[in-house]
């Protein structure tokens, strides 16, 4: 199973004015931006350039450009989770659903190089017994308080403690949306672009149809001068 989840993993070159660009993880034709590349922000930071209908993004937030990417709602995030989790089977029956085992080799699979980039070098996740990779989608509810909004995190924890299991959680946490954590990205997406076949090379005429091309020309050349 885990070699079937390294092979749906590639790499694709991020949009964005920065210099060094991470690379995203392609699964299931569908290239996901790493986290790490748009933590920091809150919710309603991003709603001001991605819209929280269709998650369509276009605009920067300082340094980082959003543009070409989709935000993911948590329906979104359902379908990525499938794809990495046991592909074939469903885990995953609502947006809301947390799938809970110890050792999964999927998970791991999911974190680490050529993959999710575990979000550990956040200051309280250093020398923790898990690695985790959590976001915003753009999917958010009322929080029970008049015009307050919580917004969901679905994240992926890959534990190591012998008592500890390896999760993906689609409804994960709740944050307000109006709060940034450096430990939290945003769940952005967007269509593999696939490069334009180059055309075929014409190919050269042969060394011996040049030489009877040659031969030809000359036998005409004498008819004339005759």
């Amino acid at each position: 199973m885990k070699s079937k989840i390294l092979g749906l993993l590639a790499v694709g070159l991020l949009a964005g004015p920065m210099t060094a660009q991470a690379v995203g993880v392609v699964v299931g034709g569908i290239e996901w931006r790493q986290l790490t590349e748009t933590r920091g922000l809150s919710y309603n930071m991003v709603a001001t350039v991605c819209s929280t209908a269709d998650g369509v993004c276009s605009g920067n937030i300082g340094a980082t450009s959003f543009d070409g990417w989709t935000w993911a709602s948590d329906s979104d995030v359902q379908d990525l989770f499938e794809e990495l989790i046991q592909p074939g089977s469903t885990q995953f029956p609502d947006i809301t659903s947390t799938y809970a085992m110890a050792n999964d080799p999927d998970i791991d699979a999911a974190i680490g190089p050529g993959a999710f980039t575990s979000m550990n070098d956040y200051p309280e996740f250093l020398n923790r017994d898990f690695e985790l990779v959590r976001g915003f989608s753009r999917t958010a509810v009322m929080y029970g308080y008049p015009d307050v909004f919580a917004a969901w995190v679905p994240y992926l924890l890959n534990a190591f403690a012998s008592d500890r299991v390896d999760e993906a959680s689609l409804r994960g946490e709740t944050w307000r949306t109006y709060v940034s954590d450096y430990s939290i990205g945003m769940w952005l997406y967007r269509a593999v672009s696939v490069p334009e076949p180059e055309p075929e090379p014409v190919p050269e005429p042969g060394a011996f149809a040049l030489l009877c091309l040659g031969f030809a020309g000359l036998g005409f050349a004498r008819r004339r001068k005759a």
